[in-house]
């Protein structure tokens, strides 16, 4: 028999090398967190949906790299402070928060009329990026064992890739027979129905 210390720093008796039912606690409230805020419950509406939406609303084609320059300059400007802030011990707040910026920025893109308030959905689509992208990687790495990090993120990019062919299908398939608006309310209800999850993962696991 083997004692091996676990990442949430409690102490579990397995057997030398069996090391795959070694998620408990912390660890397992963490990868489930990771897993449905990023891609498990499945976010519609990607980015090349934002950029068709662009030129739905009269951006000119030469114009539409700038949709992928607002989005990815806010990114950049709050990932290293949000880095800062998980460090720190916020992590729950920022998949909150980055969930709320989703759900606002899906909400605008179903209802804009016009190129400002598609703007400003791109500045919370890039905002949500920022908040959660490198985010969710921590939180793997954290809820897996060392000697398991390598499987952990394998299923979790696994569990993304079949998340993000459903995503697209369901997209293509709303934006076909419902138009663009459903396509972004169905993403602003997965994302939401992501946060209720989230939080009911929390509050789980501070009564037991």
């Amino acid at each position: 028999m083997e004692r091996v210390v676990l990442p949430n720093r409690r102490a579990a008796i397995l057997p030398h090398g069996d090391l795959v039912g070694a998620h408990v606690g912390e660890c397992d409230v963490r990868l489930h967190e990771a897993l449905l805020e990023h891609d498990v419950v499945v976010r519609v509406g990607r980015d090349i949906e934002v950029v068709v939406r662009a030129q739905d609303l009269g951006l000119a084609l030469a114009m539409v790299p700038l949709v992928l320059v607002v989005m990815n300059v806010v990114y950049t400007a709050v990932a290293y402070p949000a880095g800062v802030a998980a460090d720190r011990g916020y992590r729950k707040a920022l998949l909150v928060w980055g969930l709320l910026a989703l759900i606002g920025a899906d909400l605008l893109l179903a209802q804009s009329a016009s190129l400002g308030l598609f703007f400003a959905a791109l500045v919370l689509w890039g905002l949500h990026m920022g908040l959660t992208q490198g985010l969710l990687s921590t939180l793997v790495a954290d809820a897996a064992p060392e000697q398991l990090r390598g499987t952990a993120f394998g299923v979790f990019h696994c569990a993304s890739g079949a998340a993000l062919l459903a995503a697209s299908v369901i997209a293509g398939w709303l934006w076909q027979t419902q138009g663009a608006q459903w396509t972004f309310y169905a993403a602003a209800t997965f994302s939401a129905f992501a946060l209720v999850g989230l939080l009911s993962v929390r509050a789980k696991a501070a009564t037991e």
